[in-house]
């Protein structure tokens, strides 16, 4: 499946430690409430309770990214872009 990367809040912090941590969840499928299930694909450093390979349940607002591989069709080849740096006007 596809990978995304979540953030997981941290319930207690000490001040100046790091209010989430995130990691890659490769999504295994989509649940009857519109939720889905997915894989942990990293192992936390902060959060002691989940391992690499943990089901997860979340919502598609918990998704702060998605990997494209280059395989992809939405991968994006930075070498054709073009930056535009002018505005134009008739």
């Amino acid at each position: 499946g596809e990978l995304v990367k979540l953030h997981f809040c941290l319930k207690e912090t000490e001040e100046g430690a790091p209010q989430a941590e995130r990691m890659w969840v490769e999504v295994e499928s989509k649940t009857a409430t519109g939720n889905y299930t997915g894989i942990l694909n990293n192992d936390p450093y902060f959060i002691a309770d989940l391992t690499e390979g943990s089901k997860i349940e979340f919502a598609a607002c918990n998704i702060s990214a998605i990997f494209v591989g280059k395989d992809s069709k939405s991968w994006v080849n930075e070498d054709l872009l073009a930056s535009v740096d002018k505005l134009v006007v008739d």
